[in-house]
């Protein structure tokens, strides 16, 4: 078939195309007919022409040009002894300017950075085992050339969205994946994916220096922060490193931990919902800082701070990846996991979600709060128990659960002061019985003067 083609476009009369050269299509094959006349040291080094003259001025100035009769040649030489510049034949007719003009409209598409791409492959296949190395299951059975292919295919898919995105502006450009905000969501929620993931190292080795020729003020990592939408207060550290995509989201959310709140870990052996907590005094108060995962317990005033919860589709998927995570990598450390359990022992019915919404600790754009409870509560699901960062604080609410003087002074406010009418009543109904006391008082005093 494909003798058949290259006889039926009359190409490759001198058999110049080699038999283990590959094409995509037949205008990738007009391509390739003229691509493989280059000798190996006229591929890469590509350097941006910043000047060059016309050929009436070059050759008023002594360059010599020289036609080169070699079919489909585009390979230009220029002997710097003689001044002459070698230059292969154009044949300027109708049928040529298609063809160019469609062979240079796919080169822009699929190889727009010849020499990078080739520079990639070398990069990606001296670094090929630590890369095999960074997933958990065995990658023995792709061929080390699929592998490095996959690697780089993927790795320019990413750069190139995550630029697009960046310099995209307000008006349609005919490209669905700009034009479409729910598709960039989809795409972006896929790149978060625990089994989505490639190595952040090679992505750095490979783009950082093709991103700072772009704009000498901006890095990979920086460029992936942005593309996120992370990190708007500064908060995460120049030093802090991350394996990937979604352990950056954990990093994220653990970089708001102060010192005093790593480490520590204790089982949690006993806590009540928030309904419960509630009816015995415990106040609630929302956290509205992003991204953190810092519950704090003031064991003076009664008042539990929790970082505020987003219940929607994209946290879900967010959180369920970085718990698998942290499962496997940092399972003494799962910060997240521990936030996001804490969380689950204080929802177990829609009761709890209503007062958590109430207090503005959960933000529900689920829609039903069962749907919120359900979420939640799914979570804990699977996830081992080591012990958590919050161990202590658990043990302290329980504590002040149990006190005895908290536990009178919440019936009291919550049967006699629990709203504004009840509480005038109660108050009335003090005032009527201390001045009815007052009165049998007195009449007995009376009584007993006579």
């Amino acid at each position: 078939m494909r003798a058949l083609i290259i006889i039926n476009f009359q190409l490759d009369h001198k058999k110049k195309l080699k038999e283990s050269s590959k094409f995509r299509h037949f205008t990738d094959l007009y391509r390739l007919i003229r691509v493989e006349t280059l000798p190996e040291e006229a591929v890469g080094g590509f350097v941006h022409i910043d000047k060059m003259h016309n050929a009436d001025k070059l050759y008023n100035r002594g360059v010599k040009f020289e036609a080169v009769e070699e079919e489909f040649s585009v390979w230009v030489k220029f002997d710097v002894k003689t001044g002459c510049l070698k230059i292969p034949c154009f044949w300027a007719d109708d049928d040529m300017e298609i063809e160019l003009r469609n062979i240079m409209a796919f080169e822009q598409s699929y190889y727009p950075y010849n020499a990078y791409v080739c520079d990639y492959v070398t990069k990606i296949k001296e670094d090929e085992d630590m890369i095999r190395a960074s997933y958990s299951e065995s990658t023995a059975w792709i061929d080390s050339p699929d592998f490095v292919e996959m690697i780089l295919h993927d790795s320019i898919f990413i750069i190139e969205l995550m630029l697009r995105f960046n310099l995209k502006g307000p008006e349609r450009i005919g490209d669905p994946l700009m034009d479409e905000p729910c598709l960039e969501n989809t795409i972006k929620r896929d790149l978060i994916l625990l089994e989505n993931q490639l190595p952040y190292f090679i992505l750095e080795k490979l783009f950082d220096p093709i991103i700072k020729i772009l704009d000498p003020s901006m890095t990979m990592r920086a460029l992936i922060i942005i593309n996120f939408q992370l990190d708007h207060k500064k908060k995460l550290k120049e030093s802090s490193k991350f394996r990937h995509f979604t352990d950056l989201y954990r990093l994220i959310r653990v970089e708001t931990l102060p010192e005093e709140a790593v480490g520590g870990f204790v089982h949690i052996d006993k806590m009540h919902n928030a309904d419960k907590l509630y009816n015995r005094g415990v106040k609630f108060e929302a956290v509205e800082e992003e991204f953190s995962v810092w519950v704090k317990f003031d064991v003076k005033t009664g008042c539990l701070k929790i970082p505020c919860f987003w219940a929607d589709d994209d946290m879900e998927i967010e959180l369920r990846n970085i718990m698998a995570f942290e499962q496997s990598y940092y399972p003494y450390n799962a910060y997240v996991c521990d936030y996001v359990t804490f969380l689950d022992y204080l929802v177990d019915s829609e009761k709890d979600v209503d007062l958590l919404v109430e207090k503005g600790i959960i933000k529900n754009w689920l829609g039903h709060h069962g749907a919120v409870s359900t979420m939640v509560n799914k979570f804990g699901l699977g996830v081992m128990d080591l012990g958590s960062s919050y161990g202590e604080i658990a043990k302290n609410v329980i504590e002040y659960y149990d006190n005895s003087y908290n536990k009178s002074r919440s019936i009291l406010k919550r049967v006699y002061f629990s709203n504004l009418w009840r509480g005038t009543a109660t108050i009335a109904a003090a005032c009527i019985l201390i001045l009815a006391l007052i009165q049998t008082v007195n009449s007995i005093i009376d009584i007993i003067k006579k």
